[in-house]
């Protein structure tokens, strides 16, 4: 019997070790979760702007916000910078931000391309 309370103490022991391994994996697979999650909105983002930039007239830069539907809505925000620049390219960045209770908002995801646009005209 003496054995057998001695075996569960040490199990206990070698439990309450692992315990804040077991809390870090399962931090890091919510983490890495939301971040895939960013990506997808991202490249998503990325080619809906290809299409709605290809053969369309660019001038100035633009900063717009992106209406994410839900449930990315309530975890994320999005927006996308249009720059005009030469040669008809167009160059698109896509950023996603964490939503959360702090002030701060963290940039999760973000990429950028370059979109070739319609001739402006004279």
């Amino acid at each position: 019997m003496t054995e057998l309370a001695v075996a569960i103490v040490v199990l206990g022991i070698v439990l309450v070790g692992l315990f804040p391994l077991v809390i870090d994996s399962v931090r890091l697979a919510v983490q890495n979760a939301e971040v895939a999650q960013a990506n997808r909105i991202v490249a998503t983002q990325l080619d809906q702007s290809r299409d709605q930039l290809s053969g369309l007239v660019c001038s100035g830069e633009t900063n717009q916000p992106i209406g994410l539907t839900p449930p990315d809505s309530q975890k994320f925000q999005a927006d996308r910078t249009v720059a005009c620049g030469a040669d008809r390219l167009a160059t698109v960045t896509i950023r996603v931000q964490a939503l959360s209770a702090d002030t701060d908002t963290d940039t999760i995801a973000e990429a950028t391309t370059q979109v070739v646009t319609a001739e402006s005209t004279p």
